[in-house]
């Protein structure tokens, strides 16, 4: 009988770790990390490179906090909504 458990034991030992080991593989496998290249709002916003290509301070380079409003922060072309957007201008971020 010895033999036998000397035998199947290591292979039950086994069995027994991977059981143990999968529900903590399967967590760590479907956990999704998030990654933000911006804050959540005003009060830790990123600073991130700027310019707009129209408006108000076009195609001058600054930093701006993001999330935020390029309006806001004095460039482009403010649009109240009573008429269609007539600009055409674009925020680059860098």
């Amino acid at each position: 009988m010895t033999t036998l458990l000397a035998r199947y034991l290591p292979r039950f030992a086994a069995v027994v770790y991977l059981v143990t080991l999968l529900p903590a593989l399967r967590a760590a496998e479907n956990q999704t990390e998030r990654q933000y290249l911006s804050g959540h709002g005003p009060a830790d916003a990123v600073s991130w490179e700027f310019t707009v290509t129209g408006g108000r301070r076009a195609g001058e380079k600054t930093t701006i906090p993001v999330p935020s409003q390029w309006e806001l922060q004095g460039f482009g072309t403010y649009n109240y909504g009573q008429e269609p957007n007539k600009s055409d201008e674009h925020g680059l971020y860098r």
